[in-house]
């Protein structure tokens, strides 16, 4: 409905919204009807985005680092619920030690609404 409105009445705000729309679709572990390598596959996918999204910003922030160490010690395991919980988990933790990553880019709206439907940080935005 959104592109179809944004066919006919092209605006920039329309535009972002649907970007921001398609990257939570692209990212988000929870959506209905995934199975578990998917919904795994995810949420290594949004930590790996939330481990990106801080590097640019907060380089030097100790907490930051050890969290993003830690998420490169994950590696490739086997498809789980208890390791899509801890890198969700760890992605909430990374996300909330790093404060000034939290911008309105496409790409930090989209990890705080995911982080934020998850219940598993405050909405800063």
């Amino acid at each position: 409905t959104l592109q179809h409105a944004i066919a006919i009445e092209p605006r920039k705000g329309l535009q972002a919204q649907l970007a921001v729309i398609d990257r939570v679709l692209a990212l988000d572990p929870t959506l209905p009807r995934l199975g578990m390598v998917a919904r795994t596959r995810r949420a290594r996918l949004l930590l790996s985005a939330v481990v990106a999204r801080t590097s640019e910003c907060a380089p030097a922030v100790p907490e930051v680092t050890r969290l993003r160490q830690e998420a490169a010690r994950g590696g490739r395991r086997a498809a789980d619920a208890a390791r899509a919980e801890r890198e969700l988990t760890l992605a909430a933790d990374l996300w909330s030690a790093a404060a000034a990553c939290h911008g309105e880019d496409v790409e930090s709206r989209a990890i705080a609404e995911i982080l934020e439907r998850l219940g598993t940080v405050s909405a800063q935005r």
